[in-house]
């Protein structure tokens, strides 16, 4: 799979506002085919603007055909997707819980023209909400819709929420998200290994001593939004040396600050709330970036560099196996993925975070 449009900026909506272009890549430009099965990407913030009627992004081409793409969200909390392209059409229309719409919208818009199968996925990642809907004999984006994307004559507009856009040339995954790039060390009976070396059945070292993984996810994504680059720095939180991750990667904290704020004996934040601090950086990147994920038997702590975090946690997911078929751990069997019944400690919410991160900040 290639990420064959994306925007141009990294920086988020909080900083520079809405993004201004697309970077279109040279494959794409090549093709001479239609885009037959693929992915559309999109991210929004809502926080300053959820309770208003807007589009987030609209696709609009007369030539050679007519051809027009939308992704509307309604004040009431409907996500509507809209493809006509010569003549034809379809629609589809997602209601999404208001209560619980804040934060970041990611939505996922997947089709396989051959299959005459496509689907909508909208997650709401801070919430662990996943919302999913069949759209039936999808429409593709044609040869000339790429080349529109790309020329002045070219008409798409991103509403003022959206965060990134991207479009893919494969199915791609939802809801699950891998966080620790190519590099990585991550602790072994035998010492650090980077993380792409390890495989299902090997070793790492837990808080609970040696564990065999389960599973491991990889996946490439845009280097834009919730999933654009961090990079933490040595020596703060233990680390042993600089590493590169994504912003939702948990990392577990301990110490008097927790136990008097949560009267709990850890938590665990995401590395995000480290950022424009002593502790942690944006990191440079190209358009995609390749993160890796551990699953193992209970959902747990390792050792990273030397900083304490967290493996990937699954919940239940191995019990809906129609959405398990649409996340990374599609490939793996049923009997390959444990259930995770509890979190090995309490994750905290942004302003929960938030105000841990003014304590530490205060030593």
């Amino acid at each position: 799979m290639t990420w064959i449009a994306v925007t141009q900026d990294q920086t988020s909506a909080f900083e520079r506002g809405a993004p201004t272009g697309l970077r279109v890549s040279r494959r794409a430009m090549a093709r001479s085919d239609d885009l037959t099965r693929g992915s559309l990407y999109l991210e929004a913030d809502l926080q300053r603007w959820k309770h208003d009627d807007q589009a987030l992004f609209v696709f609009h081409s007369n030539d050679p055909v007519h051809s027009h793409c939308a992704m509307h969200l309604g004040a009431d909390a409907t996500l509507t997707f809209s493809r006509r392209l010569d003549g034809e059409s379809r629609q589809v229309c997602m209601p999404i819980n208001g209560a619980m719409i804040d934060g970041t919208l990611r939505v996922t818009v997947s089709w396989d023209c051959a299959r005459g199968t496509g689907l909508i996925s909208a997650e709401l990642p801070d919430e662990g909400v996943l919302v999913q809907r069949e759209m039936i004999a999808p429409l593709p984006w044609t040869q000339g819709d790429l080349h529109r994307l790309k020329t002045p004559r070219a008409t798409f507009a991103f509403g003022p929420s959206l965060r990134c856009f991207g479009l893919s040339d494969g199915v791609e995954p939802v809801c699950l998200s891998p966080s620790l790039t190519d590099g990585t060390p991550i602790l072994t009976p035998n010492g650090y290994v980077p993380i792409e070396t390890l495989s299902a059945g090997d070793l790492v070292q837990t808080e609970q001593g040696p564990r065999a993984i389960c599973w491991i996810t990889q996946r490439e994504v845009l280097a834009r939004g919730r999933f654009r680059p961090i990079r933490l720095l040595a020596p703060y939180l233990g680390l042993k040396q600089d590493i590169i991750l994504s912003p939702e990667q948990r990392i577990k904290i301990s110490g008097t600050e927790v136990e008097y704020l949560f009267n709990e004996e850890a938590v665990l934040v995401p590395a995000q709330t480290f950022l424009h601090s002593n502790f942690a950086t944006w990191h440079p990147a190209p358009a995609v970036i390749r993160y890796h994920q551990l699953v193992l038997e209970d959902h747990g702590v390792i050792d990273v560099a030397g900083c304490p975090m967290d493996t990937m946690f699954i919940g239940d997911l191995r019990e809906q196996s129609e959405v398990m078929s649409t996340t990374v751990l599609a490939e793996a069997s049923a009997s390959q993925i444990p259930v995770h019944h509890a979190m090995a400690y309490p994750a905290l919410c942004n302003f929960e975070a938030i105000t841990l991160r003014a304590a530490l900040l205060c030593r």
